[in-house]
């Protein structure tokens, strides 16, 4: 998660609203015993961060690349609050060279999504621990 950006948005649907999530499908959850759950998951639980604060022309340069590798549903940009540095790094152009920071103020984020396919029993554990 990113130091500048502390917030992590939940969320916790229904699987029947979630696009893409009409067949049938077990929970992916961890039992204590290391297992699998083997119940059928019914809720699905999303969690998002900002993974990296990039320029314009660094956020472009990512696109292009996921583009040209097939990856094309586009990467989230909300606006930023608060000034930060763009977090690309270029690689060092020869042996023994250092890495160079990007110079310019980061205008747009990518973020980190992390899902998961849950049935009642864990989602209830997971509310009592505050974590849903």
């Amino acid at each position: 998660m990113c130091q500048h950006c502390r917030d992590v948005r939940v969320t916790v649907k229904p699987r029947a609203e979630v696009e893409g999530e009409d067949r049938p499908a077990l929970c992916e959850c961890i039992e204590d015993d290391d297992t699998r759950c083997s119940r059928t998951a019914v809720l699905f639980r999303e969690e998002r961060s900002v993974d990296k604060h990039l320029c314009d022309k660094h956020f472009d340069e990512m696109e292009k690349v996921r583009h040209d590798r097939g990856l094309v549903e586009p990467i989230d940009s909300p606006w930023i609050r608060e000034k930060v540095a763009c977090d690309f790094v270029q690689s060092p152009e020869s042996p023994g060279a250092e890495s160079a920071r990007c110079a310019i103020s980061a205008t747009r984020a990518t973020f980190w999504t992390y899902s998961l396919r849950m049935c009642l029993e864990h989602a209830a554990q997971m509310d009592e621990k505050g974590d849903l």
